[in-house]
């Protein structure tokens, strides 16, 4: 789910996003579920603010869940939120939030992301069960 606001409310809320943490642990396409029956979607990180906002609830001993998946099987640059806004993944423009090393599974095998509470990203099997981060994604209007 997407709420489109206007670029001066979005500058003036600094762009921040509501987000629930589910403490209980599932799998990606189960969280994915879980958060869909709340009327939300696992949580998009397409910006900083949106980063933060997730690192916000996240406890300093937990790994989460976030919507961010690689979206075409060994196509490692491919991570998306919802198919249109990239993580890049590789080259000079990749994300710095990805832990050393990562994303190290080529979108083979490890295609979900979760987020360490140290902040940084790492892929990995979408079967395996993590708590995870429901939330509302805010789509700047042009």
């Amino acid at each position: 789910m997407c709420v489109a606001i206007d670029t001066a409310y979005a500058a003036y809320n600094d762009f921040k996003n509501h987000y629930q943490l589910v403490n209980t642990a599932k799998s990606w396409s189960n969280a994915l579920a879980h958060c869909r029956n709340l009327g939300l979607e696992l949580a998009p990180i397409t910006s900083e603010a949106e980063r933060q906002g997730v690192m916000s609830r996240i406890s300093k001993t937990q790994s989460t869940y976030t919507g961010v998946r690689c979206r075409k099987a060994g196509v490692a640059h491919d991570w998306s939120y919802d198919g249109s806004k990239y993580v890049k993944s590789t080259g000079p423009n990749k994300n710095p939030n990805w832990c050393g090393g990562e994303p190290n599974g080529n979108c083979s095998g490890e295609q979900c992301m979760h987020i360490y509470s140290s902040g940084c990203w790492n892929d990995i099997a979408c079967k395996n069960p993590y708590p995870f981060i429901c939330g509302m994604g805010i789509c700047k209007r042009e």
